[in-house]
């Protein structure tokens, strides 16, 4: 597992930024929200692994009260670590 990011409103960055490190700062209720979100992403992504390489789930597109104020958490998904994903950058960062 790797983590990457970018940094709040800069959709035009082309490299996202390795991080070490990941802070998610959280309620009870939001842990609770985020396991229901990784166990959705697990099947929906295991389903798309039968047939793709890669696949890629945002939080903001799962949960209907998201707003720009909070963080999206994307989870990708791919066959093996460094495996392409059609993007400008590969699965794991640069």
């Amino acid at each position: 597992m790797i983590g990457n990011g970018f940094p709040i409103d800069n959709e035009e960055l082309e490299t996202p930024y390795s991080l070490k490190e990941v802070t998610l700062t959280c309620t009870i209720e939001e842990i609770d929200k985020l396991i229901e979100f990784l166990s959705y992403v697990k099947e929906k992504h295991k389903k798309s692994m039968e047939v793709s390489t890669y696949t890629h789930s945002h939080y903001r597109d799962w949960d209907k009260n998201w707003t720009t104020d909070h963080t999206d958490f994307i989870i990708s998904t791919a066959k093996k670590v460094g495996e392409s994903t059609g993007s400008v950058w590969t699965y794991g960062g640069v």
